[in-house]
């Protein structure tokens, strides 16, 4: 009886061609469409006023006002910053805070994404060497790919929802990165 590792190198020896075709679908089908729709699909999943239009933070505005009166209590929305009273429902940011703001959001998505891939592959992967987990740890260290994946997806967020292009859809979002992304695998 074979092993899976010493049947896999067979069949690739007997089947080039099969062989190369079933590790470009694994590469960048099942890893880097996989890997990059979740993170896409995990930075659609942050909620913060950032990234909320005119109208949901005035809805939440109003929610809140109300809130407040019924509650009763004398608390306002406004807060002394030096001599000045601030009131933070009014305030607009500029088209380059909220690509910030996205950018930043997509970077920190990716991080906890590698960070959790990282514990898989040094932890389970890895085995008992610690030769290898520390040579896995040094690559993936000198390699951040994930982060540098979602600034480059971050773009066409940002073309999407700031400048209004409509044709700007998930599957242009992630292409370049899925790219890079199996390329690199």
């Amino acid at each position: 009886s074979i092993g899976r590792s010493e049947f896999a190198e067979v069949y690739g020896l007997d089947h080039p061609f099969l062989y190369m075709l079933y590790l470009f679908v694994v590469t960048f089908v099942v890893a880097a469409l996989i890997e990059e729709l979740c993170k896409y699909f995990g930075f659609r999943m942050v909620e913060h006023p950032d990234f909320f239009s005119r109208r949901e933070l005035k809805d939440a505005t109003e929610v809140q006002r109300r809130d407040d009166q019924n509650s009763s209590t004398d608390e306002s929305e406004e807060e002394d910053v030096g001599n000045q009273r601030v009131n933070y429902s009014k305030q607009r940011q500029s088209v380059q805070a909220q690509g910030a703001a996205i950018t930043l959001a997509m970077i920190a998505v990716a991080i906890g994404f590698t960070c959790c891939e990282n514990l898989l592959y040094i932890f389970v992967y890895a085995g008992k060497s610690f030769q290898l987990e520390l040579g896995i740890l040094i690559e993936r260290t000198f390699f951040p790919v994930h982060p540098i994946l979602a600034a480059m997806q971050s773009i066409r967020v940002c073309e999407r929802d700031l400048e209004g292009a409509k044709s700007v859809k998930v599957g242009r979002i992630i292409q370049y990165a899925v790219l890079v992304h199996g390329v690199f695998d």
